[in-house]
């Protein structure tokens, strides 16, 4: 890839992240940011139709939409490298940013700097994550790529789960989870029986402050 070369999309819900983000990326020779947006279905229409390189996506957007919005952005594009901000590193987020293939998760108190730096290594083939993330992290050296270190029960939930899970501790019922994922009551019903037992929760109350305690859901 030469030069001048890498096209980037931000999308964040707050509008002075990707403002100021998109400010210092445009300042760099060799970077565009062609979308910058807060609307995740606009964005994935721009995103279809145009050669975007790397995506930078807020982890803190409601009900963990920004994961979902990254699985869209893989099945529409397997050259994108995406990269996470997020304003509480939990174990959860970084494990589901990990299941996505990743090419970073920063925190968002790093510099500007920091993401450009991010962006170029994403492009590059390396991975960033800051020092926040990094204590979390082991190096798998047979299957070549980082997990986290620690054996927490939600490592057992699927990617679909920790989605469900969001919705429903956000106070999302069951038909609300299922219009919104596109799933049938009795999947979101099952889902929700299966995420219960693996944590040991009973209630959702439990599962809202399992949520808030594992920074899955804003308090």
């Amino acid at each position: 890839m030469k030069l001048c070369d890498i096209r980037i999309a931000v999308i964040s819900d707050r509008a002075v992240l990707p403002e100021a983000i998109e400010d210092r990326l445009n300042s760099q020779s060799e970077m565009t940011v062609e979308i910058a947006s807060s609307r995740s279905g606009v964005a994935l229409q721009q995103i279809s139709n145009s050669d975007i390189d790397v995506a930078i996506l807020d982890a803190d957007r409601s009900s963990g939409q920004a994961f979902e919005f990254a699985s869209q952005i893989g099945e529409l594009s397997k050259k994108t490298k995406l990269i996470f901000l997020a304003g509480t590193i939990a174990v959860p987020l970084i494990r589901q940013a990990l299941r996505l293939n990743t090419c970073g998760i920063l925190a968002k108190t790093e510099s500007t700097a920091a993401i450009v730096d991010a962006v170029r290594g994403a492009v590059g083939g390396r991975t960033s994550f800051s020092a926040e993330v990094q204590r979390w992290l082991k190096y798998d050296d047979r299957r070549r790529r980082f997990d986290v270190a620690d054996h927490e029960a939600d490592s057992q939930l699927t990617n679909q789960q920790l989605v469900v899970l969001r919705h429903l501790a956000s106070g999302d019922c069951a038909k609300e989870v299922a219009r919104k994922l596109e799933l049938s009551r009795k999947s979101v019903e099952s889902h929700s029986y299966r995420i219960m037992k693996k944590l040991g929760i009973h209630d959702r109350v439990q599962l809202c402050r399992y949520a808030i305690r594992h920074g899955l859901i804003e308090p």
